[in-house]
């Protein structure tokens, strides 16, 4: 039993050092609490930039493949993608944090970044689980670090009001999905991926309709998908900035992981469906299990994408208004999801590696601009663009490759969604994709009106424009540059993804 658990560790390395850190921040934060030293977001650094070298030095077990702690974690490439994509977004949000002036840590420092980094161990097991016990157990370990993240400011009523409705919404949608593991269980008889692909053949259609709707529920409120997505305007406007921005990415990119993982394991299987899930002609030609998942995945995905763009249309608060374009963002995602194929699921994976840069890109614009005007309502933005243009344009850099517009690279992570449902005949799918990207134009662009066309300052007043600091302009440029780059060369990430998703293709 020793031998099995120390062979385990073994190719555990990343969420081993995460474990570790997250002792260490709470141990050091008790013994230096009363000293005013504020330490844990420098340590929280070290420890995320050690725990992406261990990923890169693990690649030759990820590639190897293999099981660890009794089946119930499986080390791949496809974990590995995700993985590097969590810790990148913590160390971005950790700078992010520093930077954020107006978010006063000093008695709350320690508890902050050892909560992220719970976060962060509880999506690498997520996105790692082929057992329905480890998904579950992982996604409670993400759900109740983020309720009190959300909460963290006790003072503030928006605050506590957002993480008391995510708690609720999230105990309404973890008991659903349980209730649906259970059943799964009692049909199946196990609570591995591998077996339940075997037994779940024999289940009547009826029987499997209501078991994947229950399921979905779970995922579904992960990514913030109708009609599990009534939390996230209210978190992401009462909860921090910097945590709005850490919700808006990492969660969402492990919630999409972990369902792409479950299908393909138990739906799909290790067969690809080439001239049955990728084409819609042949849809009824489907088995029932795989059939009963697209149905459902593609309405999921049409109600999200539509409710979540045209509810950004009467926003007027920066941090609600990104909060609906995140909820119509999963649904162009699960497009991709519907075709349980390669292409589709690489498509997804793509786009989660551009829009990780993308939207924190913009939650860091929000944070510095609401610091310059004092408010996250966007009344108060007017004319803003001209007292701090470099800021201003990158925000605006942001939400134009958001809404997919050539030469950004968000372009090209919704032109490689809309081609893998145009070459699986799923044209009704893409022309709805088409026409909410084209109704995503009118709020992120009356943004940049705002910033730049309405309250326009009088010619002496253009003169007085203020810089930002070299720290803040510094991750600006590295968030600019892979939205810029990848809109033209994008054929590393491609490539990544490829050999990343390999695992379920050999």
């Amino acid at each position: 039993m020793l031998e099995q658990v120390l062979k385990s560790i073994q190719g555990f390395h990343p969420e081993a050092i995460l474990a570790g850190g997250i002792l260490l921040v709470i141990l050091l934060d008790a013994i230096f609490r009363h000293r005013q030293k504020r330490f844990a977001g420098m340590l929280t650094l070290v420890i995320l930039a050690f725990v992406m070298a261990a990923e890169v030095f693990s690649w030759g077990k990820y590639t190897a493949g293999g099981r660890s702690f009794s089946d119930l974690i499986r080390q791949d490439t496809f974990g590995f993608y995700f993985k590097m994509l969590f810790a990148g977004a913590g160390f971005l949000v950790v700078l992010f944090t520093e930077l954020q002036q107006g978010f006063d840590l000093r008695k709350m420092e320690g508890e902050y970044y050892a909560l992220l980094l719970i976060s962060l161990l509880g999506m690498y097991l997520l996105v790692s689980a082929v057992n329905l016990l480890m998904l579950y157990v992982a996604l409670e370990m993400i759900s109740i670090s983020s309720y009190i993240l959300t909460g963290m400011i006790k003072d503030n009523r928006r605050s506590s009001e957002a993480a008391m409705k995510y708690i609720l919404f999230g105990a309404v949608s973890s008991a659903i999905m349980l209730y649906g593991i259970s059943m799964l269980y009692g049909f199946t008889g196990s609570l591995d991926y591998g077996m339940i692909s075997i037994k779940s053949a024999g289940i009547h259609s009826a029987g499997l309709l209501v078991i994947s709707a229950l399921i979905l529920a779970g995922f579904a409120y992960k990514i913030a998908g109708v009609p599990f997505h009534s939390w996230c305007p209210d978190v992401y406007e009462g909860a921090p900035t910097p945590i709005t921005a850490f919700f808006s990415v990492a969660p969402k990119a492990a919630g999409f992981g972990a369902l792409m993982r479950f299908l393909y394991e138990t739906v799909v299987g290790k067969v690809l469906l080439k001239d049955a899930a990728s084409d819609f002609n042949n849809i009824r030609m489907l088995p029932d299990t795989t059939l009963v998942w697209v149905l459902l995945l593609s309405l999921v995905s049409v109600l999200t994408m539509t409710y979540g763009n045209f509810a950004a249309l009467k926003q007027t608060n920066i941090k609600r208004l990104l909060a609906y374009s995140s909820i119509a963002h999963a649904g162009y995602m699960l497009m991709g999801v519907v075709l349980m194929t390669k292409e589709g699921m690489q498509a997804v994976m793509f786009y989660l590696g551009i829009y990780l840069f993308m939207n924190l890109g913009a939650f860091l614009c929000v944070i510095l601009i609401s610091q310059k005007a004092g408010s996250e309502n966007l009344e108060d933005w007017k004319g803003i663009g001209w007292k701090y243009p470099l800021v201003c344009v990158s925000m605006a850099i942001f939400l134009f490759s958001l809404t997919g517009l050539p030469p950004l690279a968000g372009f090209i992570g919704k032109l490689y969604i809309f081609a893998a449902l145009v070459e699986a005949n799923w044209l009704w799918l893409a022309v709805i994709g088409v026409l909410n990207s084209v109704v995503s134009l009118y709020y992120y662009a009356k943004v940049a009106k705002i910033m730049f066309l309405e309250g326009v300052p009088a010619g002496d007043a253009v003169a007085e424009t203020q810089g930002l600091p070299a720290s803040s302009a510094i991750v600006i440029f590295i968030l600019l540059m892979p939205v810029v780059v990848l809109g033209i060369w994008w054929g590393g990430l491609k490539q990544l993804v490829a050999t990343a998703f390999s695992v379920f293709t050999v």
